[in-house]
């Protein structure tokens, strides 16, 4: 993807499966793109930070390791991983991924994903990035492999503040779908109002489903020859479940979406809808911020 330049690579070097290191090779060998890795050690109490008479710090002695264990993960992955720069830092690792971003100004960042106990996709780190890293964030799904094959481009075409959030999502979605040889969609979710109001009501929902339909239209006049017209998708229903059922039905690889400040408060939260669907869906996902945004890191 010609998009990125400069990818940062989170390697967690307790984890068994590195699904991101494909994703960024493959990422890399496409655009010529600059890649580096970072693993995260953690923070040590300040009782443990002081080397023992005779011994080394602790804390050297665990960046020593995780540097041992991120050459031997990126050595085995491939010999271009092999050839990566690497880093490795102290701390919690969103704020260490999201330091080295702004440190190095990278414009990418790739990470598997993580299971949690509640079986859900996204663990907290990613969740974490999801919300203050500032570039996009590429959260990769075990097992996903190199190239998605059906990627979505999430979008929101009634709201005027997210037009230009709306169009790099949509070129990111299809150049995904180009460099893993497939298909993009562009669907969109709209919530109709209850069927209790009063059918005067009822019938302005109508109205607002046509024009949905028609700014929908408009959106992707420019996307002609790349999303065809049946991968054009308008959805009823709250979103997190109908992105997550469409995802499952439509066997979508790639989710690429917005995450928009609605504080006020630049960095803090990202939207109410974006964060359930984050919570939600089960396949990898493109995060992306708009303009202008600014991490509280």
């Amino acid at each position: 993807m010609k998009a990125f330049k400069n990818i940062l690579v989170y390697v967690n070097t307790e984890r068994d499966s590195h699904d991101a290191l494909p994703v960024a090779e493959r990422l890399a060998q496409a655009s010529g793109a600059n890649v580096k890795a970072i693993a995260v050690t953690p923070e040590l109490p300040v009782y443990l930070r002081e080397p023992a008479w005779g011994y080394p710090a602790l804390s050297d002695t665990l960046e020593r390791e995780t540097r041992e264990k991120l050459e031997a993960i990126l050595g085995a992955a491939s010999p271009l991983a092999a050839d990566w720069k690497s880093v490795v830092r102290r701390g919690k690792p969103d704020v260490e991924i999201i330091r080295e971003v702004l440190r190095g100004g990278h414009d990418l960042v790739i990470k598997t994903a993580e299971l949690t106990g509640a079986a859900a996709l996204f663990g907290d780190t990613a969740i974490r990035l999801f919300h203050k890293c500032p570039c996009p964030v590429w959260a990769v799904e075990p097992g996903a492999g190199d190239r998605p094959e059906r990627v979505a481009a999430a979008v929101d075409p009634f709201d005027a503040d997210q037009s230009v959030l709306n169009r790099r999502i949509l070129d990111l979605a299809v150049e995904a779908a180009r460099l893993g040889g497939g298909q993009a969609w562009a669907v969109h979710v709209f919530q109709p109002p209850p069927l209790s109001l009063p059918q005067q009501l009822a019938a302005r929902a109508d109205e607002m489903r046509g024009a949905v339909r028609t700014r929908f239209d408009a959106l992707l006049e420019p996307y002609e020859s790349t999303i065809v017209p049946e991968h054009r998708v308008l959805l009823e229903g709250e979103p997190e479940k109908a992105l997550r059922q469409f995802t499952q039905d439509e066997r979508i690889d790639l989710l690429v979406m917005g995450t928009l400040v609605r504080t006020g408060i630049a960095g803090l939260l990202i939207g109410n809808t974006a964060e359930r669907v984050l919570r939600n869906i089960e396949c990898s996902v493109l995060a992306v911020k708009p303009s202008g945004f600014v991490s509280p890191i």
